[in-house]
C-alpha cells in the first residue's frame, strides 16, 4: 500500500486512499445489514406461512371428514388470492394432487409439477406425514416451502381409513427481499456520496495547501540541480515542510561554497596544464604515452605524424616496430629507462627512448621518438637509385655536357649489343641515328622520339624510343644528359598489324576506303590511264532488314568474293560502306568495259545461298569514271563514279553508266533542289492545284484531285517528279504530306460550306504510308477542318500497295475504320493481284492515262479498260478514268459503265482559288 501511495502525488493519493477505505467499510457494513434484514424477512415469512398452513390444515381436515372435497378446493382457491402464495396443494401419499390453487394441477402426479419432483420422498415430507406437524424448507431464492400432514377418516372414495394427506404450501417473498435490498443499497449510496464529499473537502482544505508548498520546494530543488547554488527557499511555518526547506537552503549554501573552491583549483590546473601542453605539443620529437594495454592515451603532433595515426586513439604500441618480447618485458619491469633504434610501422627510422611509469600514479609508459629518417633517406636513396639503374628493364645511360657517355646500365648495353665499358667510349652522335640529338633538347630540357643504333657490327639492333633529358646545376648550367631507351620492337609490329587492319574492311576483307584512296593516288601518279567503278547493290537493305544482319553480312561476304573473282589483273577492290563497293580497273576501251560490266552484273545477279535456307537474288548498279578525263585525284574520281552510279540506278537494275559532264550539272541541280526543299514549306513556296472529276452518270462534279506545285524564286517551277523523290530521300515527305492533308481538308470543308459535296483526293507516297504519323496526320487534318471522313480520299499507286501488303493492310484498315476512302492510282501499270485487292479495304480504281489514250486507236487498251471495269464492278469498287482528252473517250467510258472521268477534256489543273468559280461556270454534261 505504501508503495502504491508513493507512485502518485500525495495531494491525490491521500484523498483517494481515504475514499477507498471508507467505501470498503461502508460496503462491509451494508453487507452485514443486508444479511440481517434478509434473515428477518425470511423468518417473518415462515411465521406467516406457518399460521396460514395451520388454519388451512384444520379446515381441510374437517372438510375431508365430511367428504366435501369441493369445499376443500374452494377453500384453497380462496386462500391463494394473495399473489405471494405460489402453490397450495393437497396430495395423497401416492403423489396424486387432490386439490390445488390451480384446477389444471388437480389429478396430476405431484412429481410432474415444476420444482415438485422429489418433494414427496423427502425427509421433511415423511416427517410431516408421520407426525402431522409442520416442516419448513426453501423451494428457491426467496420461496418458503411448508409441508403439513392432514389426518382424517376419509369418506368413501377419498382416502383409506386413517390415511394422512400432505398439504404443500409455497410462499414467494422474493419481491419483499428485492425491495429491502434496494432500500439498503440506496442508504449505502447516500453514505458513499457523503464520503466523497468529505474527501473533496479534505482535498481542497488540506492537500491543496500541501501540494502548493511541495511544488514550490520542488522548483527550488530543480534550480539547485541546474547549478543555481545559494538559493534559500521560504520556510513558511514550523511544520515538517518548513524544516525540510531550511535544510535545503543550508545544502544550497554549502554547494555554492564547494563550487567556488573547485573553480579556483581548476583555474590553477588549467594554467599549469596549458604551459605543459604547449611544451608537449611543440616538441620536435614525438612524445606519446601508452597504457598497459598498448593503446596511446596521449600523443603530440610529431608522434602522430611519425606513427601514422589520424587520432591519438588510433595509435598502438605495435606501430613502434619493437622486436618480439621487448614491449612485454619492459612493461613488466619495475620502472627504468631504455634507449634503442627502431623502424616504425610507417617506415620512419627513430631513436626510441622508453620510460616506464606504469607503477606511478599516471600508470603510463612514455616514449620519445627522435626521427632519423631524414638522415638515412639520402643513403637509402642513393642505394635504391643505383639498384634501379642496374636492374631496370629499360635502357638507362648518362652522358656529360659534351655528349660523352659516362655510365650505362646492363639493359642499355644489351640493346646495343656490347659491354657497358665499350659504350662509355662513345658519344651520342656516334651512338644513335639520327645524329645531333643533344641539339634537339628544347627549352623544357626534354626530347623524345624513335632512334636506332649506329653500332652493331652487322648485328640487328631493335628500334628504340628514346627520352633524353638535360640535368642542370643550381646555377642552371648544363652538367649531364640522362637518357631512357625502350625496345619498341613489339610496338612497331603491332602498329603494322593495326595498319593492316585499318587498311582492310573487317567484314569482307576488301580494302578500306582510306586505303583504296591511297592506292588509287599512287596509281594515278604512275599510270596515265584507267577507270574506277562504283558498285551499289539493289534491294540489299530490304534483305538486311527482313532477314537480319547475319544474313546481310553473309551476302556482303559473298559479293566481295565475286568482286575479287571478276577483278582484272592489277585491279583493286574496296568496300565503300554499307552495300557500296569501289573498284580500280586498268584502262580498256568502251566495248571491253561494257562486256566487263555485263559480266560483273551477271555474276552478282546469280543466286546467293545463305545458311542453306535463303536463296537470294540481287542486282547492282555500276557507275564508271575514267582518268585523266573525269578527274586527276582519287576524291574527284570517286565522287564522279558515285554520281554516275545514281544515273545507272535510275535507269533500272543491272545497268551501268559512264560519267559525262552533264551528269555533274544534273547532280548539282539535284543538290540545289534538295537544299532549297528544306526551306520551301516555311517560305510558302508550295501551293495546291486542283483537277476536277465528273460523274458520268449524273454529270455532276463528284470529286477533285489535289496536286502539289512548287515555285522557287530562282529555280522556277520545279516538277513534282523532280522534288517528290528528293523529299522522300531527305525525310521531308512526311512534313510536306501533312501540310497537303491539312490544307486539302480545310479547302474541302470550305467548299462544302459553299454547297459542293464532292470528295477531295490526296496522293500519298510509299514513305508516307509506312510512317507511323500518317494516321495521326489524317486525324488532325479531319479534326481541324471538321471535314467528314468520307469526303477525303487517299490515293496510292499499285507498287506502293504491293510493297508490303501486310503493313499496308494495317494502315488502310485504320483509314477505313475512320471512314476515309482509299483509291488505287494508275491502276493497270503495276503487279497487283485479285487476291490482294480482295484483302484491302479499297473504294476506287483509277484507270491509268496510258490505257485511256489508246481508246479508238488500240483495241488492246480498250480490252484492258473493259476488263478493269468488270473487275471493279465485281469487287464493288468505283472507277475513275484519268487523262480523258476527247469527248469520244468520255463516251466510250460512259458506255462501259465507268463511274467518273478526269482529264484535260474536262478541265486542266487550276489554282484552288479558281475552283469555286469553275464549279459555278462549268457547263452541264450529259454522256
Amino acid at each position: 500500500m505504501s508503495r502504491w501511495l508513493t507512485r502518485y502525488p500525495l495531494r491525490l493519493a491521500m484523498p483517494v486512499a481515504l475514499l477507498l477505505l471508507g467505501t470498503l467499510l461502508l460496503g462491509g457494513f451494508w453487507w452485514m445489514h443486508w444479511q440481517q434484514t434478509r434473515d428477518d424477512v425470511l423468518a417473518h415469512a415462515r411465521a406467516q406461512a406457518g399460521r396460514s398452513v395451520e388454519q388451512v390444515q384444520g379446515i381441510v381436515a374437517e372438510e375431508l371428514a365430511r367428504g366435501a372435497l369441493p369445499q376443500v378446493q374452494r377453500l384453497i382457491a380462496a386462500v391463494s388470492v394473495d399473489p405471494a402464495i405460489r402453490r397450495i396443494l393437497l396430495v395423497t401419499p401416492g403423489g396424486e394432487v387432490l386439490a390445488a390453487n390451480r384446477l389444471a394441477w388437480v389429478g396430476r402426479p405431484l412429481a410432474t409439477l415444476g420444482g415438485m419432483a422429489g418433494v414427496l420422498d423427502s425427509a421433511a415430507a415423511r416427517s410431516a406425514l408421520s407426525a402431522q406437524r409442520l416442516e419448513y424448507g426453501e423451494a428457491g431464492d426467496g420461496v418458503i416451502l411448508v409441508l403439513a400432514g392432514v389426518l382424517q377418516r376419509a369418506a368413501p372414495g377419498l382416502l383409506r381409513s386413517d390415511e394422512t394427506a400432505l398439504l404443500v404450501y409455497e410462499l414467494d417473498v422474493s419481491d419483499r427481499l428485492a425491495a429491502t435490498r434496494a432500500l439498503a443499497l440506496e442508504r449505502a449510496l447516500e453514505s458513499v456520496l457523503l464520503l466523497v464529499l468529505a474527501a473533496l473537502a479534505l482535498y481542497f482544505a488540506f492537500f491543496r495547501t500541501l501540494a502548493r508548498r511541495s511544488h514550490a520546494l520542488d522548483l527550488v530543488l530543480q534550480r539547485i540541480a541546474g547549478g543555481e547554488f545559494g538559493l534559500q527557499p521560504d520556510p513558511d511555518g514550523n511544520d515538517e515542510f518548513s524544516a525540510l526547506a531550511r535544510r535545503v537552503g543550508w545544502l544550497s549554501t554549502r554547494l555554492a561554497a564547494m563550487r567556488d573552491a573547485v573553480d579556483e583549483r581548476e583555474q590553477a590546473l588549467r594554467a599549469a596544464s596549458a604551459s605543459y601542453r604547449a611544451l608537449f605539443d611543440n616538441s620536435p620529437d614525438g612524445l606519446v604515452a601508452f597504457g598497459r594495454d598498448g593503446r596511446a592515451v596521449l600523443a603530440n603532433q610529431a608522434a602522430t605524424r611519425l606513427l601514422g595515426g589520424t587520432a591519438t586513439q588510433a595509435i598502438r604500441a605495435d606501430a613502434l616496430g619493437l622486436p618480439d618480447g621487448v614491449w612485454d618485458a619492459f612493461c613488466t619491469a619495475s620502472g627504468g629507462v631504455r634507449e634503442l633504434e627502431s623502424r616504425l610501422a610507417t617506415g620512419c627510422e627513430v631513436e626510441l627512448t622508453m620510460i616506464n611509469a606504469l607503477a606511478s600514479e599516471a600508470a603510463v609508459l612514455w616514449c620519445r621518438l627522435h626521427d632519423l629518417t631524414a638522415e638515412r633517406a639520402a643513403q637509402t636513396g642513393q642505394r635504391l637509385a643505383r639498384r634501379v639503374f642496374e636492374d631496370a628493364g629499360e635502357g638507362i645511360f648518362i652522358a656529360d655536357a659534351s655528349g660523352q657517355l659516362i655510365d650505362a646500365n646492363p639493359s642499355f648495353a644489351a640493346m646495343a649489343g656490347c659491354a657497358p665499358a665499350q659504350l662509355c667510349r662513345e658519344t651520342l652522335d656516334a651512338l644513335f641515328d639520327p645524329a645531333g640529338l643533344a641539339a634537339r633538347v628544347d627549352d623544357s630540357g626534354h626530347w623524345h622520339g624513335q632512334v636506332s643504333f649506329r653500332l652493331g657490327g652487322g648485328r640487328p639492333t631493335p628500334p628504340l624510343h628514346l627520352s633524353l633529358a638535360a640535368s642542370l646545376d643550381a646555377q642552371g648550367r648544363l652538367t649531364h644528359y640522362i637518357g631512357l631507351a625502350s625496345d619498341i620492337t613489339e610496338q612497331v609490329a603491332a602498329e603494322r598489324r593495326l595498319q593492316q587492319i585499318a587498311d582492310h574492311d573487317a567484314l569482307t576483307g576488301l580494302l578500306s576506303r582510306p586505303a583504296f584512296k591511297r592506292e588509287l593516288d599512287l596509281r594515278l601518279a604512275r599510270s596515265s590511264y584507267g577507270r574506277i567503278a562504283f558498285v551499289d547493290l539493289n534491294r540489299f537493305k530490304q534483305i538486311n532488314d527482313a532477314l537480319g544482319h547475319s544474313v546481310g553480312d553473309a551476302v556482303l561476304r559473298e559479293v566481295a568474293h565475286r568482286l575479287r573473282d571478276a577483278l582484272p589483273a592489277g585491279g583493286l577492290a574496296a568496300r565503300q560502306g554499307g552495300d557500296e563497293f569501289l573498284l580500280a580497273l586498268p584502262e580498256f576501251d568502251d566495248a571491253d568495259g561494257s562486256r566487263w560490266a555485263g559480266a560483273l552484273a551477271h555474276a552478282l545477279e546469280a543466286v546467293i545461298h545463305v545458311e542453306g535456307r535463303y536463296h537470294l537474288n540481287l542486282s547492282c548498279s555500276i557507275g564508271f569514271a575514267r582518268w585523266p578525263e573525269d578527274g586527276a585525284d582519287a576524291d574527284t574520281l570517286i565522287r564522279h563514279a558515285d554520281i554516275t552510279m545514281y544515273f545507272a540506278k535510275a535507269a533500272g537494275p543491272g545497268r551501268y553508266e559512264v560519267f559525262a559532264p552533264e551528269m555533274r550539272a544534273q547532280m548539282e541541280r539535284r543538290a540545289r533542289v534538295e537544299a532549297a526543299l528544306h526551306e520551301a514549306l516555311a517560305a510558302g513556296q508550295f501551293s495546291l492545284f486542283v483537277q476536277p472529276q465528273r460523274a458520268l452518270g449524273s454529270g455532276n462534279t463528284c470529286g477533285a484531285e489535289l496536286l502539289l506545285r512548287w515555285l522557287h524564286p530562282e529555280l522556277g517551277q520545279v516538277s513534282p517528279a523532280e522534288f517528290i523523290p528528293l523529299a522522300e530521300d531527305s525525310g521531308l515527305i512526311s512534313v510536306i504530306g501533312a501540310w497537303v492533308l491539312q490544307q486539302g481538308c480545310l479547302l474541302a470543308a470550305a467548299w462544302r460550306e459553299q454547297g459542293w459535296r464532292g470528295s477531295v483526293s490526296v496522293n500519298v507516297s510509299a514513305l508516307q504510308l509506312r510512317s507511323a504519323p500518317l494516321i495521326e496526320q489524317v486525324d488532325r487534318a479531319l479534326l481541324a477542318s471538321a471535314l467528314p471522313a468520307e469526303a477525303l480520299t487517299i490515293e496510292l499507286t499499285e507498287s506502293v500497295l504491293m510493297d508490303d501488303v501486310d503493313a499496308t493492310a494495317d494502315v488502310l484498315l485504320a483509314l477505313a475504320r475512320r471512314g476515309v476512302r482509299v483509291s488505287i492510282d494508275d491502276f493497270g501499270t503495276g503487279y497487283s493481284s485479285l487476291a490482294y485487292l480482295q484483302r484491302l479495304p479499297l473504294h476506287e480504281l483509277k484507270i491509268d492515262r496510258a490505257f485511256v489514250s489508246g481508246i479508238g486507236i488500240d483495241g488492246h487498251s480498250e480490252a484492258i479498260i473493259e476488263t478493269v471495269l468488270a473487275m471493279a464492278g465485281t469487287l464493288g469498287m468505283e472507277t475513275v478514268a484519268e487523262g480523258v482528252e476527247t469527248a469520244a473517250q468520255a463516251a466510250f467510258l460512259a458506255k462501259l459503265g465507268c463511274d467518273a472521268i478526269q482529264g484535260y477534256w474536262l478541265a486542266r489543273p487550276m489554282p484552288v482559288a479558281e475552283f469555286p468559280r469553275w464549279l459555278a461556270a462549268a457547263p452541264a454534261y450529259s454522256p
